[in-house]
């Protein structure tokens, strides 16, 4: 109750109050426009009932942080980057001149950290079978990972594993995890070369089958389409494999077979 010469006015409701922003339940990160309304339903002047303090209190267990303002609505910029994530409670609470008050209260959640990523497999290297590309990503407001091959999206999904099988191909293969906020991680990229043909290994002798009358020279020529041809072998009639260094020359009188196969880089055998 207030009163003024001749002026006796009693106010004893609460004023309402009332949270504009943010709003109740969602994820935020960085600066947060928090804003507060409050209404009195008694108002005669400035010094007469009405609202006279808003006061916002941010808490999570540990952090707090407290900010008021003398007019409504309250406007103002709460930078939560240097906060952890997690829940967080913002109190509203209003005061009128007969000194009553009321008070409301919402959850946000902060989330100012980027999503923690993991290419499991594989390694960069040189493979002669088929790859499954294997990547986890974890956060509390995952929205989504992206797999990039050679530059392009070739995958996504908004779980927490991403897969993808690479077949024959030389790759370059990185992955993006992003949260709804706009919080973003990669992976390194990995350099990936799959090969699962054997080189061809050809000669230049224009004569099998024929009888010749001079020591026959024989040069081989492997080829490999992608890990490159790593050694080439040969022997005759049935004798030791040796490595081929230099053009083969066939001293033997009579019937003479010559085998030869070569092996990439990544494993593939020729058959001889």
């Amino acid at each position: 109750e207030m009163t003024q010469p001749g002026v006796i006015i009693r106010d004893t409701l609460p004023p309402t109050i009332f949270i504009g922003s943010p709003t109740n339940g969602l994820f935020y990160r960085g600066l947060i426009n928090i804003i507060s309304y409050a209404m009195d339903n008694i108002f005669v002047t400035t010094d007469v009932s009405g609202v006279n303090n808003i006061t916002i209190n941010i808490t999570n267990g540990i952090y707090s942080q407290k900010f008021s303002s003398n007019s409504s609505p309250l406007n103002y910029n709460w930078n939560s980057a240097s906060t952890t994530d997690g829940n967080y409670t913002i109190e509203a609470t209003s005061y009128d001149r007969a000194g009553n008050q009321n008070t409301t209260q919402i959850t946000i959640v902060i989330d100012n950290t980027v999503p923690l990523i993991y290419f499991n497999s594989p390694l960069s290297g040189i493979y002669n079978t088929t790859q499954l590309a294997n990547i986890t990503a974890f956060d509390l407001n995952l929205d989504k990972i992206l797999l990039y091959v050679n530059g392009s999206v070739v995958n996504s999904t908004t779980g927490t594993n991403l897969y993808y099988l690479l077949g024959e191909g030389n790759y370059s293969v990185y992955a993006i995890a992003n949260d709804s906020l706009g919080n973003t991680n990669q992976t390194e990229t990995r350099n990936i070369l799959i090969d699962l043909t054997a080189p061809v290994t050809t000669n230049n002798y224009l004569f099998n089958g024929t009888w010749v009358n001079a020591d026959p020279t024989i040069t081989l020529s492997p080829t490999d389409n992608l890990a490159g041809v790593n050694d080439t072998f040969y022997r005759i009639n049935g004798g030791i494999w040796i490595l081929y260094v230099t053009p083969i020359i066939l001293t033997n009188e009579g019937i003479n077979v010559l085998e030869y196969y070569s092996i990439d880089n990544a494993g593939n055998a020729e058959l001889t």
